[in-house]
């Protein structure tokens, strides 16, 4: 923030938008998973979570830019993190293992927090920090969003997801609890 001039005091100001935006892309997710199943709605969050990385990669030095981008990452995030990959693995994990996969899924989006901010971190400072180095920061996140966009695109459909569900409830193990 103090390339944009900034006190660090005055910098968790600026990211508020970006996590009003995450909280709103994470509920609205979560409503939308059931309507149009986890496939579509991961194609929007990694859509507009690589919008806001290519905005802050080629055009952080605006400071009105920045927080247009930060909104878009925030409820791009929100949408990825928020519901739908708890939704997806939820869905395929048989339910006597689902408390072991809700757990893996808490552990996971920790760590992957804690590495991406390294990451980005690191990359920024690798080129002296400033806006330069957060835009090439973000240009690798926009590289790694763009891959996981693609393979987004080899989720199970909508129609695919709603029929595994309803076999699911009609086998004799999901009635009985067993495996």
């Amino acid at each position: 923030m103090a390339a944009f001039g900034f006190a660090v005091t005055q910098a968790g100001f600026v990211l508020f938008p970006l996590v009003i935006a995450s909280l709103v892309g994470s509920i609205g997710s979560g409503r939308l998973l059931n309507r149009f199943g986890s496939r579509l709605v991961l194609l929007v969050g990694f859509t507009t979570l690589l919008a806001g990385a290519a905005l802050l990669g080629f055009g952080a030095g605006s400071l009105a830019l920045f927080i247009l981008a930060t909104i878009l990452v925030g409820f791009g995030v929100g949408i990825v993190v928020g519901g739908s990959i708890r939704f997806i693995v939820l869905a395929e994990t048989p339910a006597a293992e689902r408390t072991v996969a809700q757990g893996l899924i808490n552990i996971c989006t920790s760590i992957g927090t804690l590495l991406s901010a390294a990451l980005i971190g690191t990359i920024a400072e690798s080129v002296g920090g400033g806006v330069g180095g957060l835009e090439l920061s973000y240009r690798v996140v926009g590289l790694i969003t763009g891959l996981m966009l693609l393979l987004s695109f080899g989720l199970k459909s909508h129609a695919h997801e709603q029929s595994s569900a309803t076999a699911d409830l009609e086998s004799p193990s999901a009635v009985a609890g067993t495996s």
